[in-house]
């Protein structure tokens, strides 16, 4: 009875080995996938950090391009505006000129006839 019971503890303690290595196995396959999409995950995320760097440093240059456009064209003067005061300068001007041709025309002294007009009145 003696060699029956060996044989049944020997026969019980490997069905419960066999489980139990079964069930580590399957834990290491599943860490060893684990693993492999982990290591593809952070590939994944490297890459997304260099195309940001380089996104970022492109952005920096161009923006400092601009900047120095910009800051070209506040050296370059201005070309003369058209204030107030100087289309007030020209209004006086135009008045000026008009009181001068109304006086010759109208007023004091003789209008000029154009050389054209007088030979056709003579002819």
């Amino acid at each position: 009875m003696n060699d029956d019971m060996a044989g049944h503890i020997a026969s019980l303690m490997q069905r419960t080995s066999a489980a139990s290595l079964r069930e580590i196995d399957d834990l290491i396959v599943a860490l060893r996938r684990r693993r492999e999409e982990l290591l593809a995950e952070s590939a994944r995320v490297q890459r997304h950090i260099i195309e940001y760097a380089e996104l970022s440093q492109s952005t920096v240059q161009s923006t400092r391009i601009i900047a120095e456009s910009l800051a070209h064209f506040n050296k370059v003067p201005d070309a003369p505006s058209m204030g107030e005061q100087h289309l007030a300068e020209i209004s006086n001007k135009d008045d000026e000129r008009g009181s001068e041709e109304d006086h010759e025309t109208f007023g004091g002294g003789s209008p000029e006839i154009p050389e054209a007009s007088r030979t056709s009145e003579t002819t």
